[in-house]
């Protein structure tokens, strides 16, 4: 079929393609979640302006991550070129959960460089401050600030 990821791969992000203030933490230390059975690591950022670039060969890519309350928007460049900004948030954003962050789609076969880069204004968490109050678990401090929560890169390659 036209939508066949028979070629889809994950690979780990390492350090090396990260800049600016990141940690690296255990998967369940965020938010008390159990996600150490989707990753072994989990890289985090609080601060505006860090950056992950990636090197792919493939047609598509994306993040393969966790998102919550304090989950920021992102800008996007591919092969040079702004792709816009990301962003992660929907009603159920009041808590976090795994998520995947597209970078690229329909990209022409051949190797690529991606970056992603925090910006410093956060999105509009109207909807899922509103259903954490539904909820009654609306705690304001988990709502502030921007921040990532990467765990691996997954790639669309060529077969």
């Amino acid at each position: 079929t036209a939508r066949n990821m028979e070629g889809a791969v994950q690979k780990p992000i390492t350090r090396e393609m990260l800049s600016g203030d990141w940690q690296e933490v255990v998967p369940a230390t965020v938010a008390g979640r159990a996600f150490s059975s989707h990753f072994d690591r989990l890289w985090v950022t609080r601060t505006p302006g860090t950056k992950l670039t990636v090197k792919f060969t493939g047609t598509r890519a994306w993040i393969f991550d966790v998102f919550g309350p304090g989950t920021g928007r992102v800008k996007v460049t591919v092969d040079g070129v702004d792709k816009g900004e990301r962003q992660q948030v929907d009603p159920w954003s009041h808590y976090y959960r795994l998520g995947s962050l597209e970078i690229a789609a329909n990209l022409p076969p051949g190797e690529h460089t991606a970056t992603i880069e925090l910006l410093p204004d956060p999105p509009d968490r109207s909807l899922p401050i509103e259903s954490a109050k539904k909820a009654n678990t609306y705690k304001p401090a988990d709502f502030a600030g921007v921040a990532l929560h990467l765990g691996a890169l997954c790639v669309l390659e060529e077969l």
